[in-house]
């Protein structure tokens, strides 16, 4: 288990990450046009997948590859 000072450290960086996170995102939207970044921040889960499946082996799926489409289609019409 872990001590009630790495418990606090836990719960401090998940509220400073959850801020932080929060504030780079309306800084973004503040900055860019709000369908791209949109489109940038919904891609990290499809990039961690992505990730996964090159650099520790996990077996693609069929979900990961539609993703992969329909982002990749997203952006091309963003263009």
């Amino acid at each position: 288990g872990e001590t009630g000072r790495e418990k606090a450290i836990f719960a401090l960086a998940c509220v400073a990450g959850t801020f932080i996170s929060l504030w780079c995102y309306l800084v973004a939207i503040e900055i860019g046009p709000l369908s791209s970044v949109t489109a940038v921040a919904v891609a990290g889960p499809l990039f961690a997948g992505l990730f996964e499946w090159i650099f520790q082996g996990k077996p693609l799926t069929l979900n990961l590859v539609l993703s992969l489409v329909c982002f990749s289609s997203g952006f091309y019409f963003l263009q």
